[in-house]
Formats: C-alpha cells, sequence, structure tokens
C-alpha cells in the first residue's frame, strides 16, 4: 500500500475504493438491533461505574 500526504494510505492501483467506512451510515434492521443492544451495555457499564464511584467511601 501506498501513502499520501500526512500518512493516509492511498488505494492499490486498480482498487476503485479508498477506505471503507467502519459502521454504515444507514444499517440494516439486524445490524442497527446489534448496535442498540450494544449501547445499551456501554450504557449499563458507564451507569454502573458512576454509581460505584459516588457510593465508595
Amino acid at each position: 500500500m501506498q501513502e499520501g500526504a500526512a500518512g493516509a494510505r492511498l488505494p492499490r492501483p486498480g482498487c476503485e475504493t479508498a477506505r471503507m467506512p467502519v459502521l454504515e451510515p444507514n444499517p440494516k434492521n439486524g445490524q442497527r438491533k446489534f448496535l442498540q443492544i450494544l449501547g445499551a451495555m456501554l450504557l449499563l457499564t458507564v451507569v454502573i461505574a458512576v454509581v460505584a464511584s459516588v457510593v465508595s467511601p
């Protein structure tokens, strides 16, 4: 892989796409539900951490 300005990777010769996004802007229902579950798990972890830090002496 070649590198361009500021270390950005350039696509290979003959490759039509540059860098693909990690998450789709409009995910399908299955992926959307999965992302919502992961977000809920992360939120629950943060809430537990905040409560634990407030309650601790």
